[in-house]
């Protein structure tokens, strides 16, 4: 593995891969074209091998020489038109876009390996991990919060105020 890969690399490898890959759908020839040609998204394309924690990216399945699937996704949302990924990569060109190949038969070739920058894959499961546990921190903490005022509250005797936040409590908490 190269870390970071450069452009030209991940071009040959997509080259390489519409050569050996005979494509059916006009489709897919025409997404991997327009990809090779745009150096900006070659910049922010990367290859890995885990694509379970990133937030956008292109799986393809080689069924055979023959054949392939295509499906996009971002966040939790997968759809198989190709057009989509074309414009989510032009829409947003300044983020990273990632991208996994399975090869039939677990025949993956040494150029596909010279591409991979798995440090990336890990890198969006560290980010989705660090998303959830702040969410966690800022809920507790608004709760402590609010704790702390009932309290206050308590010790002032201001009942008004204290039916406010222990309302306000439990409808976050709901």
């Amino acid at each position: 593995m190269n870390y970071p890969v450069t452009i030209q690399l991940k071009k040959q490898f997509l080259l390489w891969f519409q050569e050996m890959y005979t494509i059916d759908h006009y489709e897919y020839d025409w997404f991997f074209e327009e990809l090779i040609e745009d150096e900006q998204a070659l910049f922010h394309l990367y290859f890995v091998d885990d694509i379970e924690y990133c937030p956008k990216g292109v799986i393809v399945d080689v069924v055979d020489r023959d054949q392939m699937t295509f499906r996009f996704f971002k966040d939790h949302v997968t759809t198989t038109d190709v057009y989509t990924a074309y414009h989510e990569l032009q829409l947003y060109r300044h983020d990273s876009f990632y991208m996994k190949v399975n090869f039939y038969d677990d025949q993956r070739p040494t150029l596909y390996d010279k591409v991979i920058e798995n440090e990336l894959s890990y890198d969006c499961n560290i980010k989705e991990t660090s998303d959830v546990l702040l969410q966690y921190l800022l809920k507790e903490g608004k709760n402590k919060f609010i704790k702390d005022e009932i309290d206050i509250a308590l010790e002032q005797r201001n009942v008004e105020r204290f039916k406010q936040l222990t309302n306000w409590l439990q409808m976050k908490n709901n």
